[in-house]
């Protein structure tokens, strides 16, 4: 039924992506409905490449990924059968903005876990972004959202997809443009610094 993907980059530490592993695995035995995990190196500095070798492997009529230095719940895949079985378009639900010990919950949140039918996602051009292509493919269509938090995303790490965008911000724009809701990358464009700042304000309100 669902084909998940991780890319695992040289620079993640390999206690970070055990976490990510044991996350989806747990996932994966509760999901009541066959899930297959492959794993695969990343293309520094190409997203979108990355992404098309992932969602190439498998043959599960779904694919979604996980970034390796994120995790998931133990109800992240089982939250989905229901829209699977009538055959949606694209998926999506909220998500966990993590930083330190502190997680703010976000259910309005398109990004993660972003679950799409395989034959929407080939020929969309996609692989083209270096950036954004996660985003591009969800302006593409209107996903049944599920604002339930599975997703527990990640912002302690510096990634490398946020040190090539402002190394290459001319081409990063330009792909912003070509996407029909550029409100998609609003978290992607933060810093580390600002996310984990309004982490901290959250946490601190009464």
């Amino acid at each position: 039924m669902l084909d998940v993907h991780v890319l695992v980059m040289d620079y993640t530490p390999a206690e970070v992506v055990a976490r990510c592993k044991a996350s989806i695995e747990a996932a994966a035995a509760r999901a009541g409905y066959p899930v297959a995990v492959h794993y695969l190196p990343g293309v520094v500095g190409h997203l979108g490449k990355a992404r098309a070798n992932g969602y190439a492997l498998g043959a599960f009529p779904y694919v979604t990924h996980v970034d390796d230095d994120d995790w998931v719940q133990p109800d992240a895949f089982e939250v989905l059968a229901d829209q699977l079985a009538a055959g949606v378009l694209a998926i999506t639900t909220g998500e966990n903005h993590v930083h330190a010990a502190a997680a703010v919950p976000a259910p309005d949140s398109r990004h993660h876990l972003a679950v799409f039918r395989r034959e929407f996602v080939k020929g969309l051009g996609y692989d083209s972004f270096r950036f954004y292509p996660d985003q591009y493919l969800l302006s593409m269509c209107e996903p049944v959202h599920l604002p339930v938090c599975v997703y527990n995303h990640c912002i302690d790490m510096e990634s490398g997809s946020r040190r090539q965008r402002r190394a290459h911000a001319g081409e990063a724009r330009r792909e912003l443009a070509a996407i029909r809701r550029p409100d998609l990358a609003v978290l992607e464009n933060a810093t580390p610094a600002e996310l984990a700042a309004a982490i901290d304000r959250h946490v601190r309100e009464p």
